[in-house]
């Protein structure tokens, strides 16, 4: 971990954190001293990094035009809730992805 504290002003200052992990996040302490003495502050510091793939992709009920997907949500969400998945096709001979649906959490 690489950690940088920039000092913006004397009423501010900024901590950045260089190729943080997961496993960064935790609580930090800020201690300050003078000549009188010091104080400390505390605060919980959460990284998140982006989900595993969906488990147990699978397509069933194929009926005309139309097929169902299913999955299982990833083993691992990256340290936040999934808000939506986004299904996308390629045709066989396309060079890219097309999107096909959004899918918000409230309807999976």
């Amino acid at each position: 971990m690489m950690l940088h504290v920039i000092l913006i002003d004397f009423l501010f200052f900024s901590l950045v954190v260089k190729n943080a992990k997961r496993s960064d996040g935790g609580q930090y302490r800020l201690q300050l001293r003078n000549s009188s003495g010091f104080d400390t502050a505390t605060v919980n510091v959460k990284v998140l990094d982006r989900p595993s793939p969906p488990e147990n992709l699978r397509a069933d009920e194929f009926g005309g035009d139309a097929l169902t997907l299913f999955w299982n949500p990833p083993k691992d969400n990256g340290g936040a809730d999934i808000t939506n998945y986004v299904i996308e096709k390629k045709e066989l001979k396309a060079v890219t992805w097309s999107k096909v649906r959004n899918i918000s959490k409230s309807l999976s």
